[in-house]
């Protein structure tokens, strides 16, 4: 077994907070050498952002008047594209794997980097989607389908588990909880 400590997100969810100020995010980065840590600021911060912008769709709601695209044409392609990138695209990530700290650090990152930006590419859609159509009701379907892709990327105690796991099938002996919190971006 390791001695590895799993952070946990208190301080994950401190420094993603932090992270959306210019400037201290990057700090946070440079200084880092937990890398479990950093994915997990690193997803508070893109979750949050999901929010702010859906703030700002409400906010302005009432100045939208969109560009003359019916909005239910566009919910259905915000719809079909989002479950696409939730649903098909994650069967074609690559899994966790590496023999060495620095490989499964890598792969790991990748592997939540790549769910996240899908995630987050759904939520844009259905921000363009309003401005198209002036309909704030679509962000709300781009937001349910970029939170639910954000919580499948979400780099928790499961993910861990999971990771190890495709490490143990691939014959792998890097301990993931070792290499992640051992290390710092790569």
């Amino acid at each position: 077994m390791t001695d590895a400590r799993d952070p946990g997100w208190r301080p994950a969810i401190v420094g993603g907070i932090l992270g959306l100020v210019p400037l201290v995010g990057s700090g946070l980065v440079r200084r880092s050498k937990n890398s479990l840590l950093l994915l997990r600021q690193l997803w508070v911060t893109f979750t949050t952002a999901l929010v702010l912008v859906g703030v700002v769709v409400f906010v302005l709601r009432s100045a939208l008047d969109g560009g003359g695209i019916d909005g239910r044409i566009v919910a259905a392609v915000v719809i079909v594209v989002g479950v696409a990138t939730q649903v098909v695209a994650p069967r074609f990530l690559p899994t966790v794997a590496g023999n060495t700290d620095a490989e499964v650090r890598r792969a790991a990152a990748r592997g939540v980097f790549l769910r996240i930006a899908l995630a987050e590419s759904v939520a844009l859609m259905a921000f363009v989607g309003v401005i198209v159509s002036g309909n704030a009701g679509i962000y709300v379907l781009g937001f349910v389908i970029g939170i639910t892709g954000m919580m499948d990327a979400a780099p928790t105690a499961a993910w861990l588990d999971r990771a190890q796991q495709q490490l143990r099938e691939s014959g792998s002996s890097v301990d993931v909880l070792s290499a992640m919190t051992g290390g710092g971006p790569d």
